[in-house]
Parts: structure tokens; sequence; C-alpha cells
């Protein structure tokens, strides 16, 4: 049985920097092929999960972990700033489903409910319920009637965009954002979202350069 365990930080060293999801197996059997679904909060904004799919988890595994982004139409924001981005768009709650089958092919839905609460660390209240569902044929599964229906997307290109980026900036050094397109083989409006992004998350700062080359060049902190 596949269930909330927390959002918040990444503890493990590749995850560090992140804000997202982890979910433990609460039961005697092998959970396989996890995979945790990108919502529409509203309009303005999707939340997106990076390396959104696990093949096999038991309960002695601990945490599975899925670093999570808020996509937006103009760029987008790390997962830190879910609350801040529900409250002003008068979001209370958002439900994530998760889908998993077991070791007798039977498939599983477990729905991950994410409630702004003050009182909670983060802002957020972590609710879930689990169903039985039929075992999708297809990318599009439809869901109970009281449900929206889902559909199984690949991860978004903002999330890999964002690591591309970072990963390409060396420190002490920098960056025009045509030169980061060109090394992470992206255009330079995906490269400036991915910038936008990194700022907000504090893992970039901008700088205006007064010399030649004049502009605003990007430097990794």
């Amino acid at each position: 049985m596949i269930v909330p365990k927390r959002y918040g930080k990444g503890v493990l060293k590749d995850h560090m920097g992140y804000t997202g999801l982890a979910v433990v197996n609460d039961g005697e059997q092998p959970a396989y092929d996890i995979t945790i679904h990108n919502v529409q909060i509203n309009e303005g904004g999707k939340l997106t999960f990076h390396c959104g799919h696990t093949e096999r988890l038991t309960k002695n595994d601990g945490e599975a972990f899925y670093p999570a982004f808020v996509e937006m139409r103009l760029g987008g924001i790390f997962g830190s700033g879910l609350f801040d981005f529900m409250r002003e768009g008068g979001v209370v709650s958002i439900t994530v489903p998760i889908t998993y089958r077991d070791s007798s092919d039977n498939s599983f839905q477990t729905d991950v409910t994410l409630e702004r609460d003050v009182q909670k660390s983060g802002g957020l209240r972590l609710g879930w319920k689990q169903k039985r569902i039929r075992n999708p044929d297809s990318e599009v599964m439809s869901t109970s009637p009281d449900t929206s229906s889902i559909v199984i997307e690949p991860a978004q290109a903002i999330t890999r965009n964002v690591e591309t980026v970072l990963s390409v900036m060396t420190e002490r050094k920098n960056w025009k954002r045509t030169e980061l397109a060109k090394l992470a083989n992206i255009s330079e409006d995906d490269a400036l979202q991915a910038l936008r992004a990194l700022k907000d998350a504090d893992k970039v700062i901008p700088i205006d350069v007064d010399e030649e080359p004049k502009g605003t060049f990007w430097r990794r902190i």
C-alpha cells in the first residue's frame, strides 16, 4: 500500500535543494510500476514531479522522493513555493494521484491530498485514500465520477531544463543565456524560464555587466 510520508525537503544527496512528495510502502507486498501524476492546480499553474516513477518499492526500502515543480505559462518555481502559489490563487487543496500494481498485477490508486493548513510545517496538511482501479490499457485512464480524468504524461520539459541548465553552469563564472541554451541544447526562451525558476530557488543570481559584452549574465550561487 503506497501512502504519503511527507511533503518537504529532500534528504538524500541527489535531492538536496529540492522540495517534493515522499511516499512509502506501508504494506507487506512489494509495489510495482509506481507512478505519480502531474496535476493542474488552476489556470495559472500545474504541479509536476521530476523522476515521477519507481519500478519497485518494498516496506524495507524506505521512502521514494519525487521533487516537485510548479509550472507556469511564463516560467515556474520549485516545490517549496507551492503553499504560497496555492494561497495567492485561492486554492484550498490539491489531489495528486499515485498509481501502482501489486505482485498479482492488481492495480491501485492512492489519492494524496495537499491541503493548506498554516498550523502544519510548510503550511500543507497531507491526507490520502486508496482505491482499486482497472488495469489501464492506454495512457488515458478514467477514474470514478467524483474525480476528474487523469492523463499519464511524460515528465515535463521545464523540470529537465532546470536541471540541465544548472548542471552546465560551473561556479565562479558568469554565463550568458545564449551560451547556456547552446550547452543545454534548448531554446533561449526555455533557458530563460529555467534561469527564472533557479533564481526563485536561490540557485543563481542575475548580474548586469556594463563592460563589453554588455547585458545580463547569470552566476551559480
